[in-house]
């Protein structure tokens, strides 16, 4: 809540003080004109399946300097995976990329130093992959196959989180009954989060929603940020931009 409280401050020109006491929103403007809710959407099949991917074979030591979730077309072949996965993914991270979708392949694969590791991904059926924190001394390769979900765009996982925002009733009836001019809500994605919504505010994607959001009664600005990576939309009420939190 303090990180999100605190780049929702700075870049509002604003202080946020901390309110959340008996059930009251989470911060408050000094000035009394805005309030701001944080919370954090996740998606219960999506830790079941990242939860199976820390068992038994769907989890592997890797070696290198972070923890990547690869999703693949169907399962893998397991034998040697991480000898043939492990050279792609340190070039990945060599590269400065903590992200990648096979829909990038087109402009990788003009970077002649990628072009061994960009091959490797798409022999092994790799659909996305993405770096992650490193949780404990060696780093690990978390398998995920693709469980049916597809990225349709920003206005697709506007969708997602619109629907998600609809039954988040709780959060929108804190706001609503804020006698503040602004009400903010700002929602936390992660690894648990839809992977569709997900992958929408992944640092290649450079497109934002082609419309508005639907908000619920109580909202009229809207933050939705994944936490690894900081970056994420904002909904100002007027227009989206993008936004890095550090």
């Amino acid at each position: 809540e303090l990180r999100a409280a605190t780049y929702a401050a700075t870049l509002l020109g604003l202080p946020l003080e901390f309110t959340d006491l008996n059930g009251n929103v989470d911060y408050t403007s000094a000035d009394g004109s805005t309030s701001l809710e944080v919370t954090r959407y996740t998606n219960k099949q999506v830790k079941v399946d990242l939860a199976a991917s820390e068992k038994a074979d769907y989890v592997i030591p890797l070696g290198g300097g972070h923890d990547w979730i690869v999703t693949f077309a169907g399962y893998p072949r397991f034998k040697g995976l991480v000898q043939r996965l492990y050279p792609a993914l340190q070039g990945l991270e060599t590269h400065g990329l903590v992200q990648y979708t096979d829909q990038m392949d087109w402009w990788l694969e003009r970077v002649p130093t990628l072009e061994d590791e960009i091959a490797v991904l798409n022999a092994e059926r790799v659909i996305d992959a993405q770096a992650m924190v490193r949780r404990g001394e060696v780093a690990h390769l978390m398998i995920m196959t693709s469980g049916g979900w597809t990225y349709g765009g920003p206005d697709s996982a506007l969708e997602l989180l619109e629907a998600r925002l609809a039954l988040d009733r709780n959060h929108s009836e804190k706001l609503r009954r804020q006698a503040t001019s602004h009400k903010h809500l700002w929602a936390w994605v992660d690894e648990e989060t839809d992977r569709g919504l997900a992958r929408a505010l992944a640092p290649d994607e450079q497109r934002l929603p082609a419309r508005p959001p639907e908000l619920p009664d109580g909202v009229d600005q809207l933050w939705v940020v994944e936490e690894a990576s900081g970056r994420g939309w904002f909904w100002n009420g007027t227009e989206w931009r993008f936004v890095d939190v550090p």
